[in-house]
């Protein structure tokens, strides 16, 4: 594992795409700090809603969870040869309302350290925390 990032948002939401940034390839002498595979975790704190997620998510996510009662919602993989430096994916929380994500790096393309540049989290609002 290369890292993670720990996001705490100020309203809640129904995660459904995340946006990866880094810097482009044709900008940099070395490409190699990128990210590659990345997860997303959500908290669900209600045992049933979790066990639902779990059910519905239909991701396989590695290694251990990021804390007790976070659920991997999605895998992605950022291509350092894109074109465009700013990549998006769609992501199925299957409808879970939250305010607390983590994204983890699991790799990255072959550096002993990995470069985010930005980070966003979509999502339809659900109201304050």
């Amino acid at each position: 594992r290369k890292g993670q990032i720990g996001v705490l948002m100020s309203r809640k939401m129904i995660p459904t795409g995340i946006t990866i940034e880094h810097i482009p390839k044709r900008a940099t002498l070395d490409i190699t700090s990128a990210p590659r595979r990345l997860q997303v975790w959500i908290e669900v704190k209600d045992s049933d809603e979790r066990a639902r997620v779990e059910a519905e998510r239909r991701v396989i996510c590695e290694g251990e969870s990021v804390g007790k009662n976070f659920v991997c919602i999605g895998t992605v993989e950022y291509e350092k040869n894109e074109f465009n430096h700013v990549q998006t994916f769609p992501i199925n929380a299957a409808g879970t309302v939250t305010s607390k994500a983590v994204v983890r790096v699991w790799s990255n393309w072959g550096q002993e350290y990995t470069c985010l540049y930005r980070l966003r989290l979509h999502g339809e609002d659900k109201g304050p925390r």
